[in-house]
C-alpha cells in the first residue's frame, strides 16, 4: 500500500475518532482544557472568597457595576502571565477582558483563602473617578 493511501486512511480514522469524542463528551469538553495554567488561575480566583480593595470598590462604583460583573470578567478574561507576579506572596495576577469596545484590566491578589481585587483599569477609556 502506498504511503499517501496510508496517510489518507490514518487521517480519516483520526477524524472519525475526533467526531466520536465530541459526540460522546460534548457536555464535558472543558475537561480537555481545565489543566491549562490560565484556566487553573481563573478556577482559583473563583474558588476563594472575593474581597475588594478600597480603590477597586471606588472604581467599581464609578463604573456603576456590581460584584457579579467582576465574576463575569474572571470567567471571560485572559490571564496575562508576563504582567503577573506569580512568585510573590500573595500572588498578583493580571487579567485582560474585552467587553464591547472596552478592554478592562483587572489586578487580583490571590492568597491561600481569599482573592482581593486590587485595581480595575479601562485600557481604551481612562476612568474619570476621584479615587484615592
Amino acid at each position: 500500500m502506498k504511503c499517501s493511501r496510508r496517510l489518507w486512511l490514518y487521517f480519516l480514522g483520526f477524524g472519525i475518532g475526533c467526531l466520536f469524542v465530541v459526540a460522546v463528551f460534548n457536555e464535558r469538553l472543558s475537561v480537555l482544557t481545565s489543566w491549562l495554567p490560565g484556566n487553573r488561575v481563573k478556577f482559583d480566583l473563583k474558588r476563594s472568597e472575593l474581597r475588594f480593595d478600597p480603590l477597586a470598590q471606588c472604581q467599581l462604583t464609578c463604573l456603576s457595576e456590581d460584584t457579579s460583573w467582576v465574576s463575569k470578567g474572571i470567567e471571560a478574561s485572559d490571564v496575562r502571565f508576563r504582567l503577573s507576579e506569580t512568585h510573590d506572596n500573595p500572588r498578583i495576577y493580571v487579567l485582560d477582558w474585552e467587553e464591547g469596545d472596552d478592554t478592562f484590566r483587572l489586578r487580583f491578589a490571590l492568597a491561600d483563602s481569599s482573592t482581593t481585587l486590587l485595581e480595575i483599569e479601562n485600557l481604551n477609556n481612562p476612568l474619570n473617578c476621584d479615587c484615592p
